[in-house]
């Protein structure tokens, strides 16, 4: 586990400090869109009257997000009907083979420069982008990234959207935008990540570089079917807001967090990690936010403090969430919670971990964790009672006197240990399904969450599991 302001693997996102402390003043506008022509970027979605995009129809009034992908948890309808809010067919893009497209550099950067985006960019699958050194789109400026593109990274580079600019990624289900190494031979680590920096609460700073301030509501573009591959982080959002749509990201083999929130608001839909070298997913730093639809794969099976959830100092209501460790003997936690953590979970799985839940600190409100499967995790599902004044100790008392199994296994929450019947550790061929759906409770009752998805786990059973479709890559390499 390691601490927001610290880690080297983090360098990456500051190393534009200079360029990005000149960036314009707020952008004033929290809005999503005025008419329906500003919802472009959110495919067949709609302007409703609270200035957001929406799938046409959708009853869920004020929702950012069009309707979920595929298996996400919706039943299905009725044979030859069209329920409301249904979104249009995929449309394919026809993009040449890869080794065909000519390739070029992005922002015409060099390798190891620094780079301005100043104005608006679009990129599509018929070229092969470039990412040389750090790449910085610029407060005003919108950088546009269609369906089937591929953004090759060379050693050391990183992308990096500053306050008021935006980061617009359009792929669908069956073609991803993918951010990968340019190296021959692909690695973990070998490019910095993708780095979204907005203006929600609340301020901070890193390494020198603000982030954050007092919109809650600002918007840095949206995420849409993006996969990012081999970076040392994959994806951070620091301070970005709720008016940013982020549904169906994957990042796979980092050298640290797959996914790292530091403060914002911003909600979170359809996150996928496999093989991080840290967490898979890290939210600190006052982040306040929404989830459904996490699953996490595969994190180190040596050296502690590599967990699967960790919220620190942090608020977060959740549901629908399966992590999976490893398949051997791992010595990080599922999920951990510390530093006044305020969790609301709903329908979580947790396997193959050494804990499969553990509180450091002093816990926040909420702090609620019910209708979860936590099994085979090989030390114990939850955290054995700590009660040793000793901190040499692994009894050693670090969360005041919160005793874990009184707390997971009260019967009103709903908590079982039982095996969920799927076998998840593949590295080509994970199965997140059970045979059957377990049984769950009913997401909270707001726009964000589908509320159909009322059990354990990010997948209802094997009809129409989302974790295979096409955007998504499952391997090893």
């Amino acid at each position: 586990m390691s601490a927001p302001a610290t880690p080297a693997g983090r360098a990456f996102l500051f190393a534009a400090a200079g360029l990005l402390a000149a960036c314009s003043a707020l952008f004033e506008e929290p809005a999503q869109c005025k008419t329906d022509e500003d919802c472009g970027r959110f495919a067949g979605t709609v302007c409703n009257t609270s200035g957001m995009c929406e799938a046409p129809g959708l009853a869920r009034e004020g929702s950012i997000a069009p309707a979920a992908p595929a298996g996400s948890g919706a039943a299905a309808p009725a044979e030859g009907t069209t329920p409301p809010g249904t979104p249009p067919p995929v449309v394919v893009e026809t993009c040449p083979a890869l080794a065909t497209r000519p390739e070029v550099a992005l922002a015409g950067g060099a390798a190891a420069t620094a780079t301005d985006i100043t104005t608006d960019v679009t990129l599509d699958c018929n070229t092969t982008s470039l990412l040389r050194g750090t790449v910085t789109v610029q407060a005003g400026a919108t950088l546009t990234i269609k369906a089937g593109t591929v953004i090759k990274a060379e050693q050391d580079a990183a992308l990096v959207i500053a306050q008021g600019a935006k980061l617009v990624v359009t792929g669908n289900r069956e073609q991803a935008v993918i951010f990968t190494s340019a190296a021959a031979t692909p690695g973990p680590g070998q490019w910095k990540g993708v780095a979204v920096l907005g203006k929600a609460p609340p301020a901070g700073n890193v390494n020198g570089v603000d982030y954050g301030g007092d919109v809650e509501a600002d918007s840095s573009g949206s995420l849409q079917y993006v996969r990012v591959e081999y970076a040392a982080q994959g994806l951070s959002l620091l301070g970005v807001g709720s008016g940013t749509l982020v549904d169906g990201v994957q990042v796979r083999k980092t050298t640290d967090n797959c996914f790292t929130i530091n403060g914002g608001r911003v909600d979170l839909k359809h996150l996928v990690c496999q093989y991080p070298a840290d967490e898979m997913f890290e939210l600190n730093a006052g982040y306040q936010g929404r989830a459904q639809f996490l699953v996490g794969q595969r994190t180190p099976t040596q050296g502690g403090g590599h967990h699967g959830l960790l919220v620190d100092n942090a608020k977060l209501v959740a549901s629908n969430v399966t992590l999976c460790g490893a398949d051997q003997a791992n010595q990080g936690r599922g999920l951990m919670l510390r530093n006044n953590a305020a969790p609301a979970l709903s329908n979580v799985i947790v396997r193959g971990f050494a804990v499969g839940m553990d509180v450091m600190g002093a816990q926040g409100a909420p702090f609620e964790l019910k209708s979860s499967v936590f099994n085979g995790n090989t030390a114990d599902n939850v955290a054995t009672d700590e009660n040793s004044t000793d901190p040499q100790s692994p009894l050693f008392d670090d969360d005041q006197g919160f005793n874990e199994r009184t707390f997971f296994s009260d019967a009103a929450r709903k908590n079982v240990e039982t095996d969920p019947g799927f076998a998840c550790f593949s590295p080509t061929g994970p199965s997140f399904a059970p045979p059957t759906q377990l049984t769950g409770d009913a997401p909270p009752a707001d726009a964000f969450f589908e509320a159909t998805a009322a059990y354990a786990g990010a997948v209802r059973d094997g009809t129409g599991d989302w974790t295979k479709d096409a955007w998504l890559r499952w391997s090893a390499d």
